[in-house]
């Protein structure tokens, strides 16, 4: 059996959370993401949020991860929270029903852009999962 996903303000398909870790601060600092897209945001991103989705929109709570020091993790997530939203759930979904994007393919598309950071995302030729990342642009708080 197994156990419930925390539901306290949490909306489905919610992006942003930080998913609870056991990894110490100083293993936070090596970037390296347990779910979603690697490699996709830039070596000079200060921190990084990753997630597997069912493809094409449905979030998944217990597979996000994110990456970086602290302070730089919660300014990336107030910003997928309160900026991002659910706009890349809606642009997945679109790219989805116009064929732009499919389960079978290998290409990187980017869910949402603004002025202060970036949700990029790939099917990996999964079939039935969509890898995200999102990070910061360099400069921003």
């Amino acid at each position: 059996m197994s156990a419930d996903p925390p539901t306290s303000g949490v909306k489905r398909g919610a992006i942003g959370r930080e998913r609870t870790s056991e990894r110490s601060e100083m293993d936070t600092l090596d970037m390296t993401l347990r779910f979603g897209l690697r490699g996709a945001a830039p070596p000079d991103a200060s921190a990084v949020w990753g997630a597997r989705w069912i493809y094409p929109d449905d979030a998944v709570w217990d597979r996000q991860d994110c990456v970086g020091a602290k302070r730089e993790r919660e300014a990336l997530l107030a910003w997928l929270s309160e900026r991002a939203g659910a706009r890349p759930a809606l642009r997945a979904r679109r790219l989805h029903e116009t064929g732009r994007l499919r389960s079978t393919g290998g290409e990187q598309v980017t869910l949402f852009e603004d002025e202060r950071g970036i949700v990029a995302a790939n099917p990996r030729r999964s079939a039935g999962y969509l890898y995200l990342a999102a990070w910061l642009k360099p400069g921003q708080p």
